[in-house]
């Protein structure tokens, strides 16, 4: 249901839930979840299976705009592990605020690093500017579609 805010909706009324109204509840993480047959699903695995039968062994729904909120079956798309963790977003905690950036006071130069295939892929540079660019190029070359330089959501979305 691309008026759900979760993509679902009740199939069903039953107690509280009301038939084609928005179905599930949206968690501190970010996911929305539904109940299903009794069991809580994250509501993004329910949409994909409906929309194209089960998840294969091994793969993983992913968000590609990565907001675990947006559920519409444009936004998602089937990836193995490593794939998936390619389009993750810069950590909350990063002190430089770019994914793979690190700043080595030994050294007084910037580290970038980038990692695909088990390979660790980096350079070291005094230029920040150099580095970031290099870390752009890097990821796309290594990652492809799944590449992500640490964007977030837009606030709100």
């Amino acid at each position: 249901d691309t008026a759900s805010p979760s993509g679902l909706a009740h199939a069903v009324t039953r107690g509280r839930a009301v038939a084609g109204q928005p179905a599930g509840t949206k968690n501190t993480n970010g996911y929305w979840r539904v109940s299903l047959d009794g069991k809580m699903q994250q509501a993004h695995r329910v949409v994909w299976i409906l929309s194209n039968g089960p998840i294969p062994e091994g793969h993983e729904v992913d968000h590609k705009d990565n907001d675990l909120g947006n559920n519409t079956l444009a936004n998602l798309r089937l990836a193995c592990r490593q794939t998936n963790s390619q389009n993750r977003r810069v950590h909350s905690n990063s002190s430089t605020g770019v994914k793979g950036l690190s700043w080595v006071a030994r050294t007084q130069r910037w580290l970038a690093t980038v990692e695909a295939n088990k390979v660790r892929h980096s350079i070291t540079t005094p230029d920040r500017e150099y580095a970031e660019a290099w870390l752009i190029v890097k990821r796309a070359e290594l990652h492809g579609d799944f590449a992500n330089n640490g964007a977030r959501p837009h606030e709100g979305e």
